[in-house]
């Protein structure tokens, strides 16, 4: 796979920090040292080519954490936060 230097900077971070949430100005920061005073779609637009040329694996391992930024799943764990399953505790009468 052939990746521009943005494009690898950006997983390569991502990677770095796997199953963490990155906010989207820690990696605008970080990738392209831009001020969390500025608006742009820079990061999108890498995130977008990161999954397609990583294909069918993209969206098991870019996951976007809406309003926050991005996380990289290295492995098939579950995406959400699912309690586990307790037995009710049943009192037992005397």
């Amino acid at each position: 796979m052939t990746l521009t230097r943005k494009e690898y900077d950006l997983l390569s971070l991502l990677v770095q920090h796997a199953g963490e949430i990155i906010p989207r100005e820690a990696l605008l920061m970080r990738v392209w040292g831009y001020g969390a005073d500025i608006r742009t779609r820079t990061l999108d637009v890498h995130v977008r080519r990161l999954r397609k040329k990583l294909g069918g694996y993209a969206d098991q391992y870019i996951e976007t954490i809406f309003g926050i930024g991005y996380r990289f799943q290295p492995f098939h764990a579950p995406r959400f936060y699912q309690p586990a399953v307790t037995k009710p505790v049943v009192a037992l009468s005397a």
